[in-house]
């Protein structure tokens, strides 16, 4: 992880503006703008300290305003990649204790529960504002942490137990990240004129991971034609991004994805878990239900990874997830 001065002194300088004004909305974005343009400080541990006096305001920890929404995102983003969980487990014993009770989530030395939070916040941005800007940052910021759970399995909290089910992990959360770099790209016009390289990009590393479900080696003949033609789609997609960016428009699934918060991930699991009983009840086509487990599994699965300590709701749907997974295996697999 990053651990340059020039970062670190930009979240020192951002929790100093936030202390001063005591605010949030856009107070706190002023605030953040100000901070960012220091260099020089190195104080880190003076840095926490304040991030952990401000954040146990109330007014702060429980505003649910979009524009505080995504300042704590950003916030909880920074310090995972400042990684301000081990410089806190460096700390001596009192220091250390006090600032973990003050925020919990850098009891957490991997960093997880940063990105669990940063997750929970700016997924409730994109579901209460209709602001394209922040539509477009808050949606980078979750293709990047998604991104980093992909690249650092220990950060994860779903934890696939085989080779394929690291493959179907891998190829749903990239899926997230290609709807996300999408979203983003869609909801700056100015940006979508230049270039779709990121959006396509991601859909390229989409299109590998189906296509390396598809050369499963127990994989039966449906499945391998369902993964083999979504593939396809998505690699078509991936070139028409790439060459005709202003011509890209969201898929209404697409859509529904990036414009969820969790509690609506818990919702669409359970739909889309409910529409996979019943294709396989009716005995319906394999690739529909394929489709709809893993729709269910991508929701569950983002739902989880948001996740530091679920509600009985989350462990409901969770759990109704592994099942759905054995589903999907008995369908996919010999």
């Amino acid at each position: 992880m990053e651990r340059s001065w020039r970062g670190r002194s930009l979240v020192l300088g951002f929790l100093s503006g936030l202390l001063v004004t005591g605010c949030t909305g856009p107070s706190l974005r002023d605030s953040i703008r100000e901070a960012r343009d220091l260099t020089t400080r190195r104080r880190l541990s003076e840095a926490i300290e304040k991030y952990a006096s401000a954040t146990s305001d109330a007014a702060i920890a429980e505003a649910t305003d979009p524009e505080t929404l995504q300042s704590r995102g950003e916030i909880w983003l920074d310090l995972y990649r400042l990684e301000a969980p081990a410089v806190v487990a460096g700390m001596d014993a009192d220091s250390r204790e006090r600032l973990r009770r003050m925020v919990p989530a850098l009891r957490d030395t991997t960093g997880s529960d940063l990105l669990s939070a940063a997750m929970r916040d700016l997924t409730r941005v994109i579901a209460t504002t209709v602001d394209g800007e922040q539509h477009a940052a808050c949606s980078v910021n979750l293709a990047q942490i998604l991104r980093l759970k992909l690249g650092r399995p220990e950060l994860r909290r779903v934890r696939p137990t085989d080779a394929f089910d690291e493959l179907l992990y891998r190829r749903l959360m990239q899926e997230s990240v290609s709807d996300y770099e999408l979203f983003a790209l869609v909801r700056r016009p100015a940006e979508q004129a230049r270039s779709g390289e990121a959006a396509a990009s991601a859909l390229d590393a989409l299109s590998r991971d189906l296509h390396a479900l598809a050369e499963f080696p127990s994989a039966l003949p449906p499945a391998v034609s369902y993964w083999k033609a979504r593939a396809a789609g998505v690699g078509a997609l991936a070139r028409d991004t790439r060459t005709k960016p202003t011509q890209v428009r969201l898929d209404p699934q697409v859509r529904a994805m990036v414009e969820s918060d969790i509690e609506t991930h818990l919702k669409l699991a359970t739909a889309a878990h409910d529409l996979a009983v019943r294709h396989n009840t009716a005995d319906d086509d394999d690739a529909m239900i394929l489709e709809a487990y893993e729709d269910m599994l991508r929701h569950a699965f983002f739902a989880q990874e948001a996740s530091a300590e679920p509600t009985a709701r989350e462990r409901d749907v969770l759990n109704a997830a592994k099942v759905g997974l054995e589903q999907l295996r008995g369908h996919a697999l010999k």
